[in-house]
């Protein structure tokens, strides 16, 4: 969330709650859904105009508030994203973690940074905290903002193998780590579902495109290709790093293939974002263990379908083949989640 929109966010509260929506929000401020939204994102310049009228829509009684409030807008709008290097720095000045919340910065940062040429790859540990009626579903929001705006998200849960032998989690003889499993396994894939329609959603109507178009089938195709759920193709297992998500973000600048990790950790209180870019853990170990949908993604700039044995195999052989880096012996452990109800469709 850019500085101008978290201003926005506060004043909205707090003289018009009941527009909770970016939509809502442009419709009271007169302003086309498009525009607004380039705005927030800094890809529209806020025009003094254009902030004096937002100023008397929020404040239509009190003129002394209408010139501060456009004045603030001004100068929020003028201060630009942060750098991913500028926003794990925040991270370190404030002793190596900040609220969760704050990871809707990251997204925007590693996508007016990396262009095209970066991705997120979140390992799921813990059941999503961004999903459906989930603690912090308002950030399932601006992800799929972020991904309809061009960001690339690759979704792994590392827990669900050897689906024929668990089909339910209130099956008779499972055990507590089974039926966790299974709980995951649903649940990364309604909130895969979600992310999905959003973006959707949000894409189809910044472009204007008719429902149940080709348009929108487009939309649904280039979704489709950077947002991605890979669930283990392998023994399912339990590792470490229960309650605790991990992400590995990677974006391309001055030529140099960069990479940071993040960690969410779920906490009574409040749920944490911690930066381990600097800790023990190196990016490439983190990287490998998602073979080969990062190093497809370098060598050809968009997330892997893995959907049947052949398309794995034809990946693995494509970034074995093409790659001089070395690479792990081991397979892919990876496979595509597929819908029957297909994203983006009335059930």
């Amino acid at each position: 969330m850019t500085q101008l929109a978290q201003f926005l966010d506060k004043h909205f509260k707090e003289m018009c709650p009941e527009a909770k929506t970016d939509a809502q929000r442009s419709d009271f401020l007169d302003i086309d859904a498009t525009s607004f939204s380039r705005v927030l994102r800094n890809r529209l310049t806020l025009t003094p105009a254009r902030a004096q009228k937002w100023a008397e829509k929020l404040y239509p009684t009190a003129p002394e508030k209408q010139a501060s409030f456009a004045k603030a807008a001004l100068d929020a709008a003028q201060r630009r994203t942060a750098s991913v290097e500028e926003f794990c720095q925040s991270i370190i000045d404030n002793g190596g973690w900040v609220p969760a919340s704050r990871i809707s910065e990251l997204f925007d940062a590693v996508l007016i940074e990396g262009g095209a040429n970066q991705f997120i790859l979140a390992e799921y540990r813990d059941l999503p905290r961004a999903g459906e009626a989930a603690k912090y579903e308002a950030l399932g929001e601006e992800l799929a903002k972020a991904i309809a705006s061009g960001l690339n998200y690759a979704m792994f849960q590392p827990f669900v193998g050897e689906p024929n032998r668990r089909e339910h989690k209130d099956a008779h003889g499972l055990s507590e780590a089974d039926k966790y499993m299974l709980e995951m396994r649903d649940k990364c894939q309604e909130a895969y579902r979600k992310f999905f329609d959003k973006a959707v959603q949000y894409k189809s109507k910044v472009e204007k495109a008719a429902p149940d178009s080709d348009a929108v089938d487009e939309i649904k195709s280039d979704i489709e290709q950077r947002l991605r759920l890979y669930e283990r193709n392998a023994p399912a297992h339990i590792g470490s790093g229960i309650q605790a998500k991990m992400f590995l973000v990677h974006y391309k600048a001055a030529k140099e293939n960069h990479y940071r990790i993040f960690q969410w950790v779920a906490t009574p209180k409040q749920d944490l974002l911690i930066y381990r870019g600097q800790s023990e853990i190196k990016p490439e170990a983190l990287r490998d263990s998602f073979f080969p949908v990062p190093h497809y993604f370098e060598l050809f700039g968009n997330l892997p379908p893995l959907r049947t044995d052949k398309e794995i195999e034809n990946t693995e052989s494509l970034v074995r083949g093409s790659s001089a880096k070395i690479l792990p012996s081991d397979h892919c452990a990876w496979k595509s989640y597929e819908s029957k109800k297909k994203p983006g469709t009335k059930a």
